[in-house]
């Protein structure tokens, strides 16, 4: 992941360089940069990863699969507002046993605090309420 001053249009480094990312996120207060990263051949778990801003250095690595989804894969993620938790949404694409899991992780230490398993139908995308008290997560059909 690159990053940049917004204010000159000036790189100021990055993290993560070699890497495949599908999505990236600063917490709110810039010391953090997350990035959901698949896994090379598409069929592991890929993870969330997390590098200090200032120093390039990865912090914590975020599984994509728990006890409770075996064979999901990491598809999205968001960050609580506060800038402390990723909710981290994973799944299964098989048709007769396709399901979603989202996950709550501490952004400090990477400990797993709460999952909620076998969602139905697939979803796709996660996110926090603006005060992060709610998680919203979107499947395909919703309209």
């Amino acid at each position: 992941a690159q990053l940049w001053d917004v204010s000159g249009g000036v790189p100021t480094g990055g993290v993560g360089e070699d890497l495949y990312a599908q999505a990236v996120a600063l917490t709110p207060d810039g010391s953090k940069v997350v990035a959901l990263v698949p896994s090379s051949d598409d069929l592991g778990p890929g993870e969330v990863q997390v590098w200090d801003a200032a120093t390039g250095v990865g912090t914590v690595r975020l599984p994509g699969r728990s006890p409770a989804c075996a064979d999901c894969q990491a598809a999205a993620f968001a960050l609580s507002p506060d800038g402390t938790t990723v909710a981290l949404l994973s799944q299964r694409n098989l048709y007769e046993n396709a399901k979603s899991e989202i996950s709550l992780f501490d952004l400090a230490t990477g400990d797993r605090r709460l999952v909620l398993a076998g969602l139905l139908p697939v979803y796709q995308d996660v996110r926090f309420s603006p005060d992060g008290s709610r998680l919203a997560a979107v499947h395909v059909s919703d309209r």
